[in-house]
């Protein structure tokens, strides 16, 4: 069967380790790797040769001159022109061989010093996952190994490996740091120390859907004492600040002074290169409105998690040579708590437009074309010129209007079961129609307050460590262990509150546990007298 393969031409030193390992494994596969390497020589002729002799000389002859033009076939067919024209004075298979080595390993004393100062330099690099990042450090590994037996005699070993690995984690590893130092060394593996990074590396990779904003939260309003002007005779303020006497209101919070034409402050977007996606926090604004499964949390500046609750798109208009051109925003989030409207500049980015910004004012170019601008306000954010166009259908206008006057019990539901009595004072004063003669009592009331009979305490406790030890079961939990554990049963001791614990990977092991902490009771010099347990199925089975 005819075999191909696709090897990319040497270039250079930036891909000669991948070129080296993919042109060996060619070379062993088509059977002339040993006379690359040099193990097999071209066959000499014996001074006082038989006829046999010589037949058998340039048969093998015949044969080693074919594998060597196949192998300089190989080396050269997989190079680009400059290493070609390097090569072109090699007569043999091994002397190409021989020349790359020398230019791109160089001697072994200075590939010695370069590959141990890359292997220990090295850093993960931020597009790397887990597996590619190892993936690296071990073929860093592996060549400095290789390099150290030809110039040493010696290997370094995989501890080595594993300590380089963990001081090239990022942040989020550290508590993984402890986890893995605990493990013992003979139970170590480079496979192993892999699988749990990438174990770990999943589990935060499940919240990278939760986006990031560089946004300001809503300031909380506090409910103003309720005195009343002498002037006005209004509530809410006070005589020094009454605008009866043609002053106005003070304004509070941010100021925020924009100078988009047409569009009012409340509806002006942000460019925002810190936000993942699209964010408003009006709801009216969608054609179209997809709900989240669950809402996903939305971190701003201070690390505090505000949450969005669905997606959808916003009919929009952009200013571009002095007129206002439709257009619309996909992906856009719905986030109540956000205090503005942001376009995110990520995703722009995505679909293949450039960001431009100066001092002044901010530009969105797609072809070399000006797509959409932004102005400068005095806090150093840009506003872009773009304005939103509200659907002709809300999709956010959903009233439910009741078409017969409710019950007394439903309203005693909704108001949190609060006194029937009160229920219908409220109702009476909002003028809300319900059945004031509803008699039924609620189930959940009755419920709610009724009271288990107590346990009462115990006359006889436990006087000397050992006479009672309490045993409970936890488990299964919804997140697994790194050593596969979801229970653990916990033994204590009632006199000393002496507490141990052992981690499951089933509820079975629970006798497993007890024989093991009896023994350990049993090799300090207390004898058990009494286990209790709740029910105690566990503990028999």
């Amino acid at each position: 069967m005819e075999f191909k393969a696709h090897i990319e031409k040497l270039v250079g030193a930036a891909n000669w380790s991948k070129w080296k390992r993919q042109i060996e494994l060619l070379l062993r596969h088509h059977g002339v790797h040993d006379v690359v390497c040099g193990d097999r020589e071209c066959p000499r002729l014996p001074a006082e040769a038989s006829a046999e002799a010589i037949a058998a000389y340039e048969k093998a002859q015949k044969a080693f001159v074919k594998d060597d033009s196949l192998a300089q076939l190989i080396l050269v067919g997989n190079m680009d022109d400059s290493n070609a024209e390097l090569t072109s004075v090699c007569n043999t298979a091994n002397s190409v061989w021989e020349k790359l080595l020398s230019v791109y390993e160089q001697s072994s004393g200075q590939r010695l010093d370069r590959l141990m100062e890359k292997f220990f330099r090295s850093e993960k690099e931020l597009e790397d996952d887990i597996a590619s990042h190892i993936a690296k450090l071990q073929r860093n590994f592996s060549e400095l190994n290789d390099e150290l037996r030809c110039v040493a005699k010696t290997t370094l070993p995989d501890l080595l490996l594993m300590s380089r690995i963990m001081s090239t984690l990022p942040s989020e590893y550290f508590e993984f740091k402890s986890v893995w130092e605990s493990v013992p060394t003979e139970e170590r593996s480079v496979n192993k120390l892999t699988e749990r990074l990438r174990l770990i590396e999943m589990r935060l990779l499940s919240k990278s859907t939760d986006s990031t904003a560089l946004v300001a939260l809503r300031k909380k309003v506090f409910k103003k004492p309720e005195r009343k002007c002498y002037v006005c005779r209004k509530p809410g303020h006070l005589a020094k600040d009454c605008w009866k006497e043609g002053s106005k209101p003070k304004v509070e919070g941010d100021a925020f002074v924009c100078t988009v034409e047409g569009v009012p402050e409340s509806e002006v977007w942000i460019a925002d290169s810190g936000a993942s996606a699209h964010m408003t926090k009006h709801k009216n604004y969608f054609v179209d409105f997809t709900k989240f499964v669950s809402p996903k949390p939305v971190y701003v500046g201070n690390s505090e998690a505000i949450m969005a609750y669905g997606h959808g798109t916003v009919n929009i208009e952009i200013k571009v040579n002095s007129k206002w051109e439709k257009h619309h925003l996909t992906e856009v989030w719905y986030v109540p708590d956000i205090s503005r409207n942001l376009f995110s500049i990520s995703q722009t980015l995505k679909r293949g437009f450039k960001f431009q910004a100066s001092k002044d004012e901010c530009s969105l170019l797609r072809d070399d074309r000006v797509r959409l601008k932004g102005v400068r306000t005095v806090h150093g954010l840009y506003a872009l010129e773009m304005r939103v166009l509200y659907p002709k259908v809300c999709v956010a206008a959903e009233v439910c209007v009741a078409s017969a006057d409710q019950s007394l019990q439903l309203w005693h539901e909704r108001l949190c079961h609060q006194n029937k009595a009160h229920v219908t004072d409220i109702l009476r004063k909002y003028q809300i129609k319900g059945d004031a003669k509803d008699s039924q009592i609620c189930d959940g009331c009755c419920y709610g307050k009724q009271s288990r009979r107590p346990f009462g305490t115990r006359k006889q406790r436990a006087t000397t460590p050992g006479d009672l030890i309490n045993i409970d079961v936890c488990g299964p939990m919804q997140q697994q262990s790194l050593g596969g554990a979801k229970y653990y049963v916990c033994f204590k001791d009632d006199f000393t509150k002496y507490r141990r614990v052992f981690f499951m990977q089933s509820n079975n092991d629970v006798s497993k546990c007890l024989e093991t902490f009896l023994n350990e009771a049993k090799n300090t010099g207390h004898m058990i007298k009494e286990v209790l347990s709740d029910g105690g199925g566990v503990v028999i089975n």
